[in-house]
């Protein structure tokens, strides 16, 4: 772990979901002048509606990470979350155009809040 400028560095740290039993990868701050670490990544499907995401790691099978990077979803894009379900199904608006996601994918996407 290396300390960029304001004494905070980024690092990735791998966390294991016991209810769901998998582990998931997740990027977290530490401030050197602070023993305090928060978690700045969520999954796609944690987003509320009507807030405005950016995409941080996608981990998609091939043929469908490379879809949604022609339709304008790549890491670095904000998305807003339009409509959402219960289940982890939303409706995202990506460079002004609605599309509609299923649990398989939301749940392999990592975003943070911008």
């Amino acid at each position: 772990m290396e300390y960029g400028c304001f004494g905070v560095a980024k690092t990735a740290g791998i966390l294991y979901n016991a209810t769901d039993n998998y582990y998931q990868l997740h990027y977290i701050y530490v401030d050197k002048n602070s023993s305090m670490i928060r978690r700045e990544t969520m999954k796609l499907y944690e987003g509320q509606k009507g807030s405005t995401l950016k995409v941080v790691h996608m981990e998609l099978p091939l043929q469908t990470e490379r879809r949604l990077e022609v339709l304008g979803m790549l890491e670095g894009t904000k998305i807003t979350v339009v409509n959402r379900k219960k289940r982890g199904a939303m409706i995202v608006k990506i460079r002004g155009t609605r599309f509609a996601m299923g649990q398989s994918i939301t749940e392999r996407v990592e975003v943070e809040e911008v």
